[in-house]
């Protein structure tokens, strides 16, 4: 029966619970503990020798019965005696969690009845929800007092939640008004998830109100089939209408199978093991419903295996199989992290990218970690991966290109060097000193094939023998160079009767230059080797997600002593050709040297803030090409004029061409 409740003025005795309408469904539920009685007291191995009786009290839906769930009846202290045919209500709180967390329903309402099972039914979900990682939207109750006053303003509430679950552990009398209010505000987005307390089918009569709770869940004892139950329901008259303690100890210690194969036994609180089937509600187009088994939730199975749901099964009331969602704020994206909006609880959040360098914790999706040093993020900031590993290669078309260029004018040098040979005994290979020029040819050479060094993935000989052979053929070649503008000054001065320097040509300063110039570079490097050596290193940070094997020069000071050096015999160099470049002698190329010194000056200090300013092997590429330029402008301002007259006009190389234009320079 449902129950009509009196009302309490505290100014009088309250009157005693009325019974209102009668409830079939109950009514059946209590026929089958009389039939299973009957069956005990019919079987001769159950309990042999013994007849059990039973006393009926209508509780009008509202006391302890002997399908009652509620929590406290466990209590043995209080109810020794008190064994269920149904199981404990919090056992219930377990399955709706696990439902829950099946479905990653994280912002779900909760509606409960305001008595002590609603209460304690709704605070312990409330929790196991919470340790699920998912969140309470709203707590509301039904009370008994002004009770429309409550279901328009939780109508309210539900209208304007994002929450799209609600757990309905409330009592059907109480639920009806709610969901009659919530029907004609036409609040058909929602999935209701309801207990075993009430169901829909009987307790719902009109179609609007199906409608409404179509697509919803809701956990049943388990159902099954009593043999001759049926009959017996039929052989009943309207007329039809556990006192023994001694029985109490064996009933306490039964353990049996029934009739559907299913093991029957009380735990020490006198509850029943726990068996559930999930149910799906779902209504049809042509008015017709039904309760659909979906799924199961067995409290003996293993941990994390006690649920099983079909989702081919599930209808929601969207009429799709699609999973409704039940979130407060939407999943991050990849790579995000949750921020917590303050004041908010944790499932609402906002969403984050994580930093350069970090990914989203695995484990935690509040937080980012932060790569190993020789890795990087994915395109998602999901995983990290090993870095690139980055050097000028061979393979890629930049160091094949510079590779191919470096080659090619060191073949244009040493065709310049077989001309020179060949052409040895004319009159503009033996002016300034052929054996000089034969050396720059050669120097020059070597120049170009030391950028080949540069090229390749990094190791300690490589970066060792690179930038020693870099510092040495560029200073061998600049002391010859110097050397050759003091050849000119030197032949000069000995045509000049009143020069001062014409004492200093039998000291053949000149051959001295060279190797001197030289050794001294050569000494700085072998210092510099000593001390601190440069060698191969991982540098992670030059360029993002990318690990580029480089040189370490070691002592940067030694270093930029090294480079000083070489910049000091160019700028003797530039200065001596300077002041030489108007000497009358025929092939005076002083003009040539001061225009090459000029380019190799230009090339290097260009060279400075481009290789500040670039990364990587970029930074190699750069190097590379100033060493080129450079030494090509050497090539192309001393040599090439000399090759175009042997080769293109060879009447000019000759002693007539010469004598003549000696003659014309005295005029002048």
């Amino acid at each position: 029966m449902d129950t009509n409740h009196p009302v309490i003025n505290f100014r009088e005795s309250p009157q005693p619970l009325q019974c209102g309408r009668f409830h079939l469904r109950y009514y059946r539920f209590f026929l089958a503990m009389v039939y299973t009685i009957m069956e005990i007291n019919a079987s001769d191995d159950l309990l042999p020798n013994i007849t059990l009786g039973f006393k009926h009290y209508d509780s009008c839906y509202n006391e302890v019965s002997y399908r009652s769930v509620h929590p406290l009846l466990s209590d043995k202290k209080q109810f020794p005696s008190f064994l269920r045919t149904s199981h404990n209500a919090d056992y219930e709180v377990l399955a709706l969690a696990q439902l829950l967390k099946y479905f990653n329903w994280t912002w779900v309402g909760i509606i409960f009845s305001d008595n002590d099972l609603g209460r304690s039914g709704a605070q312990l979900v409330s929790r196991e929800i919470e340790n699920n990682g998912g969140c309470i939207a709203f707590n509301e109750i039904l009370p008994i007092v002004n009770f429309m006053e409550s279901v328009y303003r939780i109508v309210d509430v539900i209208q304007k939640s994002r929450a799209t679950v609600i757990i309905a552990y409330c009592t059907i009398e109480s639920f009806i008004p709610l969901i009659e209010e919530a029907s004609i505000h036409n609040i058909t987005d929602k999935v209701w998830v309801v207990t075993t307390s009430w169901s829909i089918s009987s307790d719902f009569p009109r179609k609007e109100f199906l409608t409404t709770l179509n697509g919803s869940l809701g956990i049943a004892t388990r159902h099954g089939n009593i043999p001759g139950f049926k009959e017996f329901l039929y052989s009943l008259q309207p007329s039809v209408s556990l006192d023994d303690l001694l029985l109490l100890h064996y009933i306490k210690n039964i353990n049996f199978n029934n009739t559907e194969g299913e093991q029957i036994y009380f735990d020490a609180n006198g509850d029943v093991p726990l068996f559930l089937d999930i149910l799906n509600w779902q209504m049809f187009p042509n008015g017709s419903n039904q309760y659909v088994d979906i799924g199961s939730f067995d409290a003996r199975a293993l941990n994390g295996q006690e649920l099983k749901i079909l989702d081919n099964k599930i209808l929601w009331n969207t009429g799709h199989s699609q999973i409704p969602v039940s979130v407060c704020s939407d999943p991050c994206p990849r790579g995000h992290r949750r921020a917590t909006i303050q004041g908010q609880k944790i499932c609402c959040f906002d969403c984050l990218p994580c930093s350069e360098g970090e990914i989203l914790n695995p484990n935690d999706d509040s937080k980012c970690l932060k790569c190993p040093e020789d890795q990087w993020p994915d395109s998602m900031k999901e995983r990290c991966l090993p870095k690139i590993i980055q050097f000028l290669s061979y393979d890629e078309p930049l160091g094949s290109s510079l590779a191919c260029i470096s080659v090619l004018f060191c073949l244009i040098t040493f065709s310049a060097f077989c001309l020179f040979i060949a052409k040895r005994k004319t009159p503009i290979v033996k002016a300034n000193n052929r054996e000089l020029s034969y050396l720059l040819l050669i120097s020059l050479m070597f120049g170009f094939l030391c950028s080949l060094a540069f090229i390749g993935r990094p190791n300690l000989k490589t970066c060792m023998i690179r930038q020693v052979l870099f510092a040495v053929i560029f200073s061998f070649c600049i002391s010859v160079i110097l050397a050759k503008t003091v050849t000119v000054i030197m032949i000069f001065s000995a045509t000049n009767p009143d020069s001062k320097l014409k004492r200093l040509v039998a000291m053949r300063i000149p051959v001295y230059i060279v190797p001197v110039c030289t050794m001294g570079q050569i000494i700085l490097c072998i210092v510099w080797l000593a001390r601190a050596a440069p060698f191969a290193e991982f540098n992670m940070a030059a360029e993002i997600g990318i690990i580029v094997i480089e040189c370490n020069e070691g002592s940067r000071v030694l270093f930029a002593c090294v480079l000083g050096y070489m910049g000091l015999l160019a700028a003797i160099s530039l200065l001596v050709a300077c002041l030489a470049r108007k000497l009358p002698d025929t092939f005076n190329e002083t003009k040539f040297i001061t225009f090459s010194m000029l380019v190799f000056a230009s090339v290097w200090l260009t060279f400075i803030p481009a290789y500040l300013s670039t990364k990587g092997k970029q930074t190699v590429a750069v190097e590379i090409f100033a060493i080129l330029s450079s030494m090509a402008g050497l090539l192309v301002c001393i040599f090439i004029p000399k090759c175009y007259i042997i080769l293109l006009h060879p009447e000019m190389n000759s002693k007539q061409y010469i004598t003549g234009r000696n003659t014309r320079n005295q005029r002048t």
